[in-house]
C-alpha cells in the first residue's frame, strides 16, 4: 500500500461521506497493520479515531469486513471475547472495515468511522471501490477478492 493509492482511497470514502451528510474519521492501513493515512473530518468525534485505526486493523486481521467478523461474534461471543483478549492492538467487532486485496492477497485495509455501521460500512466501500479501480487501471484486469 502506497500513499499515493492510500490518498486516493480516502478521497473517495470521504467524498462519500460528504454526500451523506456525516463526518467521518477514515484510515487506511497497510498489510502490516500500520496507518498510511487517516482523517478526521470537521465534526468527527474524536473516538471515532480510535475506531477507524481498530476497524481497519480488525479486517486485517480476520482478512474479510468487519460486518462479516461481527456476524461471526455474534453466533460465538465467548471465543470472540478471548480474541478481543487476546490480540495485541485493539480490535472492534462493528461494521465500517474492509481489507484490500492483489492477487488475492490483503495489502491493506480501508475504514471508517463516525455514523451507523450500515453508512460506516457505505463509506468504506467507497474507498474499497477506488481501490479496486486503481488496482484495474494499473494492472488492466479487477484485484480477486476485490
Amino acid at each position: 500500500m502506497n500513499l499515493d493509492t492510500a490518498l486516493q482511497v480516502v478521497e473517495a470514502a470521504r467524498r462519500t461521506a460528504d454526500e451523506i451528510g456525516v463526518p467521518m474519521a477514515i484510515a487506511v492501513m497497510d498489510a502490516g497493520k500500520h496507518p498510511v493515512v487517516m482523517v478526521r473530518m470537521d465534526g468527527a468525534l474524536p473516538l471515532a479515531v480510535d475506531t477507524v485505526l481498530a476497524k481497519a486493523r480488525t479486517a486485517i486481521q480476520y482478512g474479510c469486513t468487519t460486518g462479516e467478523v461481527l456476524e461471526a461474534a455474534r453466533g460465538n461471543p465467548t471465543v470472540y471475547d478471548s480474541f478481543l483478549t487476546a490480540a495485541p492492538d485493539p480490535m472492534v467487532y462493528s461494521r465500517g472495515g474492509i481489507p484490500l486485496r492483489v492477487d488475492g492477497v490483503i495489502v491493506g485495509a480501508v475504514a471508517a468511522s463516525g455514523a451507523d455501521g450500515d453508512l460506516d460500512e457505505q463509506v468504506a466501500g467507497a474507498g474499497a471501490d477506488a481501490f479496486a479501480a486503481i488496482e484495474t487501471s494499473a494492472t488492466g484486469s479487477a484485484p480477486p477478492g476485490g
